[in-house]
C-alpha cells in the first residue's frame, strides 16, 4: 500500500476540519450572564397570565423577515414559552404577569446554505426585546439572543435550527422574568 502524497495529506486534513466545523457549533450566546436582567419577578405564587410575541416593525422586510413568517417563529416561541412555564407550574389563567416578547432580529440560513458552507454562511440567529408588566404597569425590560452556526449533515433543516434556537431562547425568556 502506497503512503499518500504530503499534498493530498494537507487537502483531506483541511477537508475534515471544515466539515466538523460545519457540523459543529454552539447554541449560546456572548449575553447568557442573566444577572443584566435584575431582580426576578417571576417568584413563588407570582403566575404568568398571557405570553404575547410579535416582530418588530423595524424587523427588515426581505428574506429574514420572510424565513421568519414562513418557520411561524413568532407562534413557535410564544408556545414554546407557554409550554416550558406551563410544566415548571409558572402559567395560570388569573396569573398576575404579562410577558411580552418583540422580535428585533432574525436570521435563518437556507437548508443548502447550512449543508454546504456551514458555519462560513454565518450563523442564524434570534434577537428579543422583553417586557413584562403587572397591571398595565412595566416591572421589568430586558434583551436577550440566540444563535448558532451549526450546520452540515446534522443540522442543514432549517426547521431543525430553528426549533432549536426558540427552545434556548424560551428558556433564556424565562430565566430572566
Amino acid at each position: 500500500m502506497r503512503a499518500m502524497p504530503p499534498r493530498a495529506r494537507v487537502a483531506t486534513l483541511a477537508l475534515l476540519l471544515v466539515s466538523l466545523s460545519c457540523a459543529g457549533g454552539s447554541n449560546g450566546s456572548s449575553q447568557d450572564n442573566l444577572e443584566r436582567y435584575g431582580p426576578p419577578v417571576l417568584v413563588d405564587g407570582v403566575r404568568i397570565a398571557s405570553v404575547e410575541v410579535v416582530a418588530d416593525e423595524a424587523l427588515p422586510e426581505g428574506p429574514n423577515r420572510d424565513q421568519f413568517e414562513k418557520y411561524t417563529a413568532a407562534k413557535r416561541l410564544q408556545d414554546e414559552i407557554v409550554r416550558i412555564a406551563t410544566a415548571a407550574s409558572q402559567m395560570s389563567p388569573d396569573g398576575e404577569l404579562a410577558v411580552h416578547v418583540r422580535a428585533t432580529g432574525f436570521r435563518l440560513r437556507t437548508g443548502s446554505g447550512a449543508f454546504w458552507a456551514g458555519a462560513m454562511a454565518g450563523a442564524d440567529f434570534y434577537r428579543v426585546d422583553v417586557r413584562i408588566e403587572r397591571d398595565g404597569a412595566e416591572l421589568k425590560r430586558f434583551k436577550t439572543d440566540t444563535s448558532t452556526v451549526l450546520g452540515g449533515i446534522a443540522y442543514a433543516s432549517p426547521t431543525r435550527r430553528s426549533q432549536r434556537m426558540i427552545e434556548t431562547l424560551a428558556q433564556r425568556i424565562l430565566g430572566g422574568i
